[in-house]
């Protein structure tokens, strides 16, 4: 039977990522009777979705949305907008629609947002009763009758502020003080292919487009159907782009695909879009589509687009060849937005003093127009309040006036200090008046009121630590960091493979406390951590100090990965690699953070070996190449060798103590040869004296020692070295008279 024929108790929403839980609760409650609408159960492949949508919502008396840890997949925003909206027209009508949200575990309750705002039925999955609660909202049990079931309001349980962290699209409930950069932001999208958003960090770049203007997309603001693809370009933008664009041209395959799969198929995406540029990306832009028929436009946010420069080389081969990456994959993007009849539409978000940096290009600046930018600048004394006050309506939170009042002192007029707004707020919620729900202004002077509330909870979290902790966490930061020359430091996004063994050990503990982020990456599957908002860069002492006594050293570090990349990007070509001084270089900035950073296999094959114990042994091995040997040896003559005798001090002496092997004296023969040049010729006399004890080096002359004999003062032009052997003129030029011949 149709879907269009049927009524559906319950329209079932989930993500993909989800499926193993969804599937049997599903059928359990089919098992009861109920008649569940799942896609997979009753949609046709390649059905218009929009009209499938609303056709299967109508058909149906309530609506079920499941949200895991993984959050809401991209076809489940829709379908939760689509939900809420109808809701709200059934209310408008005086009728009933239930959506219930079934948190599937609980993680799940980060995820909150869009979805659990305009309902306070809440059913959890570990809830025995979850059958029974879902199966009465379907059959027109009253609300009020659920909810006395369930108990307490749930929403209290939940913070509605974010913190450091950027509102995400399921936040949009959250998400006020805004609306009127959001409509600006909509209004240039529609005029335009290509928009930016400017401001300062902490400004609420990312969450402007995430919660303010994606939500409206979804509701068909502008007209049509969007997909959403959110990147960050990272030090590989090409690589980015590619794997957030594959799972929406490969939604039911990629959830098949093993993690070196994925991997594959995305190298294979990321490198025929650097190839073929915008006419592939196009290309994949309409493959997305077929994938879901009905769907118009995709709009692509690349988010933190500075990104595409603080991660560019200083120097040399590696720094021109990732300048021509970043030229051509903005190229790219610039001439897929203007293909006719183009469908893909970019926005990003720049960090203000990154502003240079577009305007030094001439066909970026050229595209963003003043009509394509909305600059963020700080919020007006109403909006902030919304921002205060807005998210705490929405739960039913109490805040109260003095409070109100006083935060608005603090925070009104600060642009990039709106992140600490809200972590104060978050913090605030913390410390809470649990029975009467309410935030107190006791709580908020005792923490130190907004300027030092960002501070007071790093020191109060690092002060918990115990000593081995603390002393980890400074190499924790420098790993995070993207150390700045001209502007200031940047966060860095670090795969925790980076970090030292002590610095690994502390993450989980700042990452408990909202300090750090971390994640997973979905195509690589490796884990990352990052500061949680750049605030902490800015605010903290502590930290500024640790950086800076490790500036030089960092600045060093980040150059070697950056150069490690290219050259693995160019086929590990021997053009790439450093030379012998470089790598000394590197050395001492390495030792200088005593561990604090582990370079990756392929950054240390770069690099190549530095440790002198590790390089002896691989010369003294037998199997070693003569060519391999020579590079060794370059390199021991850089880095200093270790073995008494060869080489020079660092004040250019040749190192000969402790080397020198004393030779007995005693009476020595020679034989004299009919032929000098045959080794083999008759002996024609026997001569014999008699020598001394004398001394003798263990090792022959190195270049290096016989360079320093040249340039010493004493050495070479030092007449005493020479006479009587040697006639010298005036200028110290010499000439072999010989004794002996």
């Amino acid at each position: 039977m149709s879907a269009s024929e049927t009524r559906f108790d319950l329209f079932l929403s989930y993500n993909r990522l989800d499926l193993g839980v969804v599937e049997p609760f599903a059928r359990a409650l089919a098992e009861r009777g109920v008649k569940v609408f799942k896609d997979d159960w009753y949609l046709r492949p390649g059905e218009f979705w929009p009209t499938a949508l609303e056709r299967n919502l109508a058909a149906s008396r309530a609506v079920l949305v499941a949200v895991g840890r993984h959050g809401l997949g991209p076809w489940q925003q829709r379908e939760a907008v689509a939900a809420l909206d109808r809701q709200n027209q059934a209310i408008r009508d005086g009728l009933s629609f239930p959506v219930v949200p079934l948190l599937l575990d609980q993680g799940s309750a980060s995820q909150a947002g869009l979805v659990f705002l305009l309902q306070n039925t809440w059913v959890t999955l570990s809830d025995p009763r979850a059958l029974d609660l879902i199966e009465g909202a379907v059959h027109g049990k009253a609300t009020a009758e659920i909810d006395a079931e369930i108990g307490p309001d749930p929403r209290q349980g939940i913070c509605p502020y974010r913190g450091l962290r950027f509102f995400r699209e399921e936040d949009a409930g959250f998400f006020f003080g805004r609306d009127a950069d959001a409509k600006t932001l909509l209004a240039a999208l529609e005029g335009h292919r290509m928009v930016g958003v400017v401001g300062a960090s902490g400004s609420g770049k990312s969450s402007l487009v995430r919660a303010g203007l994606i939500p409206k997309l979804r509701r068909g603001a502008s007209g049509h159907t969007w997909q959403i693809a959110v990147m960050m370009p990272g030090s590989r933008p090409y690589f980015a782009l590619a794997r957030v664009l594959l799972p929406l041209r490969e939604p039911e395959r990629i959830t098949t695909w093993s993690k070196g799969e994925i991997d594959d198929e995305t190298e294979r995406l990321a490198r025929r879009l650097e190839r073929d540029g915008a006419e592939h990306l196009h290309h994949v832009v309409q493959q997305i589509f077929e994938e879901e028929p009905g769907t118009t436009h995709l709009l692509l946010l690349v988010d933190q687009w500075e990104e595409l420069y603080t991660h560019r080389p200083r120097e040399g081969e590696a720094a021109a060849a990732y300048a021509k990456q970043v030229r051509t994959f903005i190229g790219m993007l610039l001439a897929a937005v203007t293909i006719r009849d183009a469908v893909l539409k970019v926005v990003l978000t720049l960090r203000a003093d990154y502003w240079g940096e577009v305007l030094n290009d001439p066909s970026l600046s050229a595209r963003l127009t003043d009509e394509a930018i909305v600059h963020l600048r700080a919020l007006a004394r109403p909006a902030l309040e919304q921002t205060i006050r807005g998210p705490a309506q929405a739960i039913g939170l109490g805040v109260p006036d003095a409070l109100a009042e006083t935060l608005l002192d603090d925070g009104f007029g600060q642009a990039g200090d709106l992140a600490l707004l809200e972590y104060a707020l978050q913090e605030l919620w913390k410390e809470r008046d649990a029975r009467a729900h309410t935030l107190t202004l006791c709580a908020y002077q005792a923490m130190g009121r907004l300027p030092k509330a960002i501070v007071s909870r790093a020191e109060a979290v690092y002060r918990a630590l115990d000593k081995d902790e603390r002393d980890a966490v400074p190499g924790v930061f420098a790993a995070l960091v993207q150390v700045g020359e001209a502007r200031s430091d940047l966060r860095r996004r670090a795969r925790l493979a980076e970090l030292g063994d002590a610095a690994r050990r502390v993450v989980g503990r700042l990452a408990d406390e909202r300090l750090l982020v971390t994640g997973r990456d979905g195509a690589s599957g490796e884990q990352w951590v990052e500061v949680a908002h750049e605030a902490l860069l800015r605010h903290w002492p502590k930290l500024e100090q640790w950086i800076n006594e490790r500036r030089d050293a960092l600045v060093m570090v980040r150059q070697l990965q950056a150069d490690a990349r290219t050259w693995l990007e160019k086929g590990q070509h021997r053009g790439y690699l450093w030379s012998h001084e470089r790598a000394r270089e590197a050395a001492a900035a390495l030792a200088g953070l005593t561990g604090e950073v582990v370079l990756s296999r392929h950054e240390q094959d770069f690099l190549g070996p530095i440790a002198t114990g590790a390089i002896m042994a691989e010369v003294e091995r037998s199997g070693t190449p003569h060519a391999r040997r020579l590079f060794l040896g370059e390199r021991l003559a850089i880095l200093g060798d270790p073995r008494p005798g060869v080489g020079v001090s660092q004040d250019g002496v040749p190192k000969l103590a402790g080397s020198m092997v004393e030779v007995p004296g005693g009476s020595v023969a020679i034989d004299v040869r009919s032929d000098p040049n045959h080794p083999d010729s008759a002996v024609i006399d026997r001569r014999s004296f008699t020598v001394g004890r004398f001394w003798i080096a263990r090792y022959p002359v190195t270049v290096a020692q016989y360079r320093a004999f040249l340039d010493a003062p004493d050495g070479w032009r030092d007449a005493r070295w020479w006479e009587p052997d040697l006639y010298r003129d005036g200028e110290g030029n010499s000439y072999d008279f010989g004794r002996y011949g």
